[in-house]
């Protein structure tokens, strides 16, 4: 087997499995509420800055 064939892959399979995710995607509504991404927010600050930043 060569390197190159190991990496080949079935492009008609690829293109279905993303025609799905893109039909699912259609499907899918999530609502936008501040207050979620807001304290998102505050956990993402604390995971990469630490609790030493008051903002």
């Amino acid at each position: 087997m060569k390197v190159v064939d190991m990496f080949e892959h079935d492009n008609e399979a690829d293109n279905a499995l993303e025609e799905l995710f893109r039909e699912k995607l259609q499907e899918c509504h999530i609502d936008y509420r501040k207050e979620d991404w807001l304290r998102l927010k505050k956990r993402l600050d604390l995971l990469f800055v630490g609790p030493e930043r008051n903002n």
